[in-house]
């Protein structure tokens, strides 16, 4: 694809009264719209169980946009069985 990571952190938390885990990633990334709309498309349409919790899209700073670059801050969670916390 046509994007460049530019930031990026996770999170795993265990869900109260569950047997199940929170795996939470927040991703910043750089790239021309229709590469952002296809990443989310494959997020959307992944065979995984991928939650997407937000989305922020934004103008690059000045020299990137004369170049048709945007940003996106995305957050995504996925559950799974087991303890991630321990």
């Amino acid at each position: 694809n046509n994007l460049s990571l530019l930031n990026r952190n996770w999170e795993n938390s265990v869900v109260k009264d569950t047997a199940l885990s929170r795996f939470t990633t927040k991703v910043e990334l750089l790239g021309d719209y229709a590469s952002i709309l296809r990443f989310i498309y494959d997020v959307e349409t992944s065979q995984a169980f991928l939650a997407i919790r937000s989305v922020q899209l934004s103008q690059a700073t000045r020299q990137q946009a004369a170049n048709g670059q945007l940003q996106l801050a995305l957050e995504i969670t996925t559950y799974y069985r087991g303890d991630a916390a321990k």
